[in-house]
């Protein structure tokens, strides 16, 4: 349509009152291949369309959903096996994110105690260097005659009772 002919047709459907933009394609001549004018399909051209001025949406009654009605779940197994697919899923990518970390805090632990390890070896072969069996086995023979005389007091203490 041309811009005469489209004001006479707003004119003439005058009744409608809203105008809605619709989008056609026009043809545009580009260019001249063998003397004839090519035709390209021009796409930013709008024509008016006439738009009915009631709302369809006055209409419409909006009603509150029914308590009574209980809505039935479908697929429910379905829904549960997606869950563990995702949560797997979802574990696995963190593995493989974290796969360096954990291991450099494993290490870390495990370094830890080995350290602990090692300090209790040593301390276990510094009480061996300083262990001296003879100075041990006169201790323990000094205990027992201790432990004897008292024994012997004892008894001498019951006689006169």
């Amino acid at each position: 349509m041309k811009g005469g002919e489209l004001q006479s047709f707003l004119k003439s459907n005058s009744t409608c009152g809203l105008i809605a933009l619709k989008h056609l394609p026009q043809t545009a001549p580009i260019g001249r291949v063998n003397s004839r004018i090519l035709d390209f399909p021009f796409p930013f051209s709008y024509i008016p369309v006439p738009v009915d001025k009631r709302d369809p949406l006055l209409d419409v009654q909006i009603n509150e959903p029914h308590q009574d009605k209980v809505v039935e779940k479908q697929a429910a197994r379905l829904i549960v096996i997606r869950r563990r697919k995702m949560k797997k899923h979802k574990l696995r990518k963190l593995r493989k994110k974290m796969k360096f970390e954990w291991a450099k805090v494993r290490q870390r632990r495990e370094l830890r105690k080995e350290k602990l390890f090692q300090a209790k070896l040593v301390a276990q072969m510094k009480e061996a260097d300083e262990f001296d069996a003879a100075e041990y086995v006169s201790e323990k023979l000094r205990k027992i005659e201790e432990f004897s005389q008292l024994e012997e007091k004892k008894r001498k203490f019951e006689k006169k009772l």
